[in-house]
């Protein structure tokens, strides 16, 4: 399906996420329900996790159809809640992982389909600048 590619995912210190279908020309937004900002947006198909200000992890289903009858029991999930800022999610396709860290040192590997968590992890307890992860290989960079 080629409509992920025309899509545009953004957000920030705001309350909604802002999809732009660029094909259509026009922005839809999604309410957050959470108090802090987005520090990190991570996509797949149909489906976006977001990382806030307030350790908070998201899982935003987007392929609904009607926003104005947003159901959030249905299109929007808590998946956990860090002890500080998230610094990064990034959902990595080929295992259905999401990687999660935040500014304190903790990562943390959850299983997408079921939402259970594989892994937590703290890098010598150092707080973390900067983490990344490969798009297809299993490594993640801190």
């Amino acid at each position: 399906d080629d409509t992920c590619n025309e899509r545009l995912i953004c957000s920030g210190d705001t309350s909604f996420i802002r999809i732009w279908d660029m094909r259509k020309e026009l922005f839809t937004d999604y309410p957050t329900q959470a108090l802090s900002c987005v520090f990190s947006l991570s996509t797949n198909e149909g489906y976006t996790v977001a990382g806030f200000g307030d350790g908070t992890i998201k899982l935003f289903d987007f392929r609904q159809k009607n926003p104005i009858n947003f159901n959030s029991q249905y299109s929007l999930t808590n998946l956990h809640k860090h002890d500080s800022i998230v610094r990064k999610v990034c959902l990595h396709k080929p295992s259905n992982v999401l990687i999660t860290s935040s500014t304190a040192g903790d990562i943390n590997l959850f299983d997408i389909r079921n939402k259970k968590r594989l892994l937590r992890s703290s890098i010598n307890n150092e707080p973390i600048n900067v983490l990344d992860c490969h798009p297809v290989n299993e490594l993640i960079a801190a």
